[in-house]
C-alpha cells in the first residue's frame, strides 16, 4: 500500500474516533443534565439553547419586567417556558441550578444579580470562613462538615454548601419550589450529599399547615388560622413535619441557616434540640421582626432572642458590628436580611477569615 492511501487510511479511522468522541460527551452531557428532575424538566417543554445570545431577548418570559440586557455576567445553560437553567461557578466549584422565572419579578436586572450569586454573598462568607479554606483559593473542602437549612427555597445555599464537601439536611415546604430545588439535586447528583425534607415547620409539630400558592414563586409562607389569601393566590394544605431534632440524627451539625419567612421562631423550636445535641457553632437567620409578629404571635421576636441567648450565642450584624442592646434591636422593627449568631466557643480567628473572605468575595462579584 502506498504511504498517500496509508495516510488516507490513518486520518480517516482519526476521524472517526474524534466524530465517535464528541457523540460520546453530548450523550454524557445529555445523562448527566437531564436524568433526573424530570417532572420539572418535562413540564417546561418547548426550551432552547440560550447561551450569551441575542436568541434570549425574542424568548423572554412574559413574567419578567423590561428588555434582556444586551450584556450579562451569567449562564445560561438552558432556557425552558417557565424556568431557566444556570450554571454557577463565580467563587466555587461549579453546579447547576434550577429556578423559575417567576422568582424573579424584577426584570433582568435581577436575574443578573441573582445568577451572578451576588444575593447570597453573606451566606457564602460564613460557610467558607467556617471550613477555614485558604481565602487563596476555592479548594473543596476536606474535612467534616454538616449544615441544616431551613426554608432552603430552590437551593443555592444547600447546593453551595454540598459543592464544597459539606453534608446539607435541607427542608423546603412549597411543593413547588421543592420539586425545583429537587431537581437541581439530581442534575448535579448531588443525592448522597443533600438530604430534603418536604414539609412546614410549625411548634404544633403536627397536622397541617396552609400555606400561599403561587405556582412558580418563592415568596410563598404559612398562613395564619383563618387569614385570607390576596386575590387571585390561592391556599394549599402542606403537612407539619417533627421537630428537626428527631428527624436529623446526626451529631455533626456546625451551621444551622433559617429563613422562613416570619416563621423563624417556630424553626429554632424545631432545631433547639439540634442545638443541645450539636456544636452547633452559627446560626444564620433572616430578621424582619414585624413580619413575625404580623404572620406568626407578637410575642416571637422576643421570644426567638430569648432562646439564641439561653444557647450562649452572641448576634452580629454581618459586618461582624455586635449586637448589644438587645431590646431596641427587637422593639425597633428594624428589617436586617441577615444577622449571624455566634456560639462562645468560636475562636475569634473567625473573625479574620469572615473579613477575608467577605472582602474577597466582593472584590470577585461587584469588581466591575
Amino acid at each position: 500500500m502506498s504511504k498517500s492511501k496509508i495516510l488516507v487510511s490513518t486520518i480517516r479511522t482519526r476521524l472517526k474516533i474524534l466524530y465517535l468522541s464528541i457523540i460520546a460527551v453530548i450523550l454524557l452531557y445529555i445523562t448527566r443534565y437531564h436524568r433526573g428532575g424530570k417532572e420539572i424538566l418535562n413540564s417546561n417543554k418547548g426550551f432552547s439553547s440560550c447561551q450569551h445570545t441575542a436568541v434570549c431577548q425574542d424568548q423572554r418570559s412574559s413574567t419578567l419586567k423590561g428588555q434582556f440586557p444586551a450584556e450579562y455576567t451569567f449562564q445560561i445553560l438552558q432556557r425552558y417556558r417557565d424556568s431557566i437553567l444556570l450554571e454557577m461557578k463565580k467563587f466555587h466549584p461549579p453546579f447547576v441550578l434550577l429556578t423559575p422565572l417567576s422568582n424573579l419579578d424584577n426584570g433582568w436586572e435581577h436575574v443578573n444579580y441573582f445568577a451572578a450569586e451576588k444575593e447570597y454573598i453573606e451566606e457564602a462568607a460564613v460557610i467558607f470562613a467556617m471550613l477555614d479554606i485558604d481565602v487563596s483559593s476555592f479548594s473543596r473542602f476536606q474535612g467534616h462538615c454538616e449544615i441544616v437549612d431551613v426554608g432552603a427555597n430552590v437551593g443555592y445555599v444547600s447546593l453551595l454548601a454540598s459543592v464544597m464537601g459539606c453534608h446539607v439536611y435541607s427542608v423546603e415546604a412549597h411543593p413547588k419550589t421543592a420539586d425545583f430545588f429537587e431537581a437541581s439535586i439530581h442534575l448535579n447528583e448531588f443525592e448522597n450529599n443533600i438530604q430534603l425534607f418536604r414539609g412546614a415547620i410549625s411548634r404544633s409539630f403536627s397536622g397541617n399547615l396552609s400555606f400561599t400558592y403561587e405556582l412558580n414563586g418563592i415568596y410563598n409562607h404559612a398562613l395564619k388560622p383563618g387569614e385570607a389569601v390576596s386575590k387571585g393566590v390561592q391556599a394549599v394544605e402542606i403537612p407539619i413535619l417533627q421537630k428537626l431534632s428527631t428527624l436529623v440524627l446526626s451529631r455533626g451539625i456546625q451551621l444551622i441557616k433559617i429563613d422562613v419567612e416570619g416563621f423563624e421562631y417556630d424553626a429554632l423550636l424545631s432545631v433547639e434540640g439540634l442545638l443541645r445535641l450539636n456544636d452547633v457553632n452559627f446560626i444564620i437567620f433572616e430578621w424582619v421582626p414585624d413580619r413575625m409578629r404580623k404572620r406568626a404571635i407578637h410575642d416571637d421576636p422576643e421570644n426567638f432572642i430569648k432562646v439564641v441567648q439561653k444557647h450562649e450565642y452572641s448576634l452580629y450584624y454581618t459586618n461582624q458590628t455586635k449586637i448589644s442592646n438587645m431590646r431596641a434591636f427587637v422593639e425597633d422593627g428594624v428589617a436586617v436580611n441577615l444577622i449571624l449568631a455566634i456560639h462562645k466557643r468560636v475562636d475569634r480567628k473567625f473573625f479574620k477569615r469572615h473579613s477575608d473572605w467577605t472582602s474577597k468575595l466582593r472584590k470577585i462579584l461587584f469588581s466591575n
